[in-house]
């Protein structure tokens, strides 16, 4: 969850309708090297790294989505959910990459003795919103991979369970009612974040007026804000992600076993066919037996071959089979993997930033701005991660882009082509 730089030492007695009634001309307010340093932490964290990766990761969603328009992808519940995640990520980006790349561009400066960053108005109160709104989309990813990853869990683990199931709830089932019920729920769940932060205003002599975001003092003193922290950080992060974790590492238990049972399956039945064949060539060998018996050898042999060829399609299908589920398997193992090293590096901030209050820190500035960053690039790989394991997804992505990369040279060539004609 990402949370702005508040301070929370502004005294509530001027404070009406969470501006300030008066604002006081003799604070004094400058900037200092300490501040230059933070600026520059703005600067290279938000203003090129994070928006690069944003950049990057908006692209890559937005190539996903209009791969999985195709009609090869629209009957797996896989796919619905990768949609939508990558719709999740999308908005996620979009909205986290322009605040704060707009933000890198404003200042900081000391007034009496607290770190301010300066905002407009209009800044101010849209980040009172747009806090609630980004982490809620974060809440949206982390729930579509749970239930994609839940989804593959019970495919793996109780697959009869699942061909009992009429056809269009395969088919369809409650993918859309999930994902809409976990949108309103992280909603909910992220909502009380407006009520707990207020703009300040500041009018100092020798400067323009600005103002600060900072949280209430009704709220630093409430234990039960400090609770609600705790409890959102468990709902939305780490108890998806643990059973995130548990259905992975249990997927891949069950593929294991099952691949140990099919190999010694195909072992068993190869040693059975060979004997089988054994058989038969002996017997049909001896030229005393009657022609009967020798026709019906034949005929058994021709059944065998055919059978044999039968036996090796069905192998290969289940092996073709098995192989895209291992992919599978990979992609919702990898996602989880990511998240996880996301999520430890955000609790730590959060909890230093509550626990601590290590907000105006440096040193912990520069950790916030690292763990964002990697936040960004966690939702900026879910594209990268499903192109790398998922073949189908792939082999099309190559060929659009191999349109593209047409299409661009031909464009190229009219200029070229019309100079050389001149």
């Amino acid at each position: 969850m990402w949370r702005p730089t508040v301070d929370a030492s502004q005294p509530a007695s001027h404070l009406h309708s969470g501006v300030l009634e008066s604002c006081d001309r003799s604070e004094n307010c400058t900037a200092t090297s300490e501040l230059a340093h933070q600026d520059r932490i703005a600067i290279i964290g938000y203003r090129y790294c994070y928006s690069a990766i944003s950049a990057v990761g908006v692209c890559g969603s937005l190539m996903l989505l209009l791969t999985l328009r195709h009609a090869c992808f629209r009957s797996s519940d896989v796919y619905t959910y990768l949609r939508c995640l990558m719709l999740s990520d999308c908005a996620l980006l979009v909205l986290s990459g322009a605040t704060l790349h707009a933000e890198s561009w404003q200042s900081t400066i000391s007034c009496d003795g607290r770190n301010v960053s300066v905002r407009t108005h209009v800044e101010a109160a849209w980040h009172i919103l747009w806090l609630p709104l980004t982490n809620a989309l974060i809440g949206l990813s982390m729930a579509v991979t749970l239930w994609m990853t839940y989804d593959r869990y019970v495919a793996v683990r109780s697959p009869r369970d699942l061909l009992r199931q009429p056809r269009s709830a395969q088919r369809c089932g409650d993918r859309m009612l999930r994902i809409v019920a976990s949108l309103a729920v992280s909603l909910l769940l992220h909502s009380p974040l407006i009520l707990g932060y207020t703009v300040v205003h500041h009018c100092p002599d020798g400067r323009h007026d600005f103002y600060e975001l900072k949280l209430k003092d009704s709220v630093v003193s409430s234990p039960l804000w400090t609770c609600y922290q705790w409890v959102l950080q468990l709902l939305v992060r780490w108890l998806p992600a643990t059973i995130v974790l548990f259905c992975n590492c249990s997927i891949i238990v069950a593929i294991s076993r099952r691949s140990r049972r099919n190999r010694r399956t195909r072992a068993a039945d190869h040693a059975v066919f060979r004997l089988g064949a054994d058989v038969l060539s002996e017997g049909g060998g001896t030229s005393s037996q009657p022609r009967s018996t020798r026709l019906t050898s034949e005929a058994r042999s021709v059944s065998q071959a055919t059978g044999g060829s039968c036996c090796r399609e069905v192998r290969q299908r289940q092996k073709r089979r098995q192989d895209t589920e291992n992919r599978l398997e990979f992609l919702l193992a990898a996602m989880a993997v990511s998240c996880l090293v996301s999520n430890c590096m955000q609790s730590v901030v959060i909890i230093l930033d509550m626990a601590y209050d290590e907000s105006h820190n440096f040193y912990f500035q520069m950790y916030r701005a690292i763990g964002n960053n990697v936040e960004a690039l966690h939702f900026s790989l879910d594209p990268v991660f499903a192109i790398a394991f998922v073949k189908q997804i792939r082999e099309i992505v190559v060929c659009k882009l191999g349109h593209l990369g047409s299409t661009l040279r031909w464009l190229l060539l009219i200029p070229q082509s019309a100079s050389t004609a001149n």
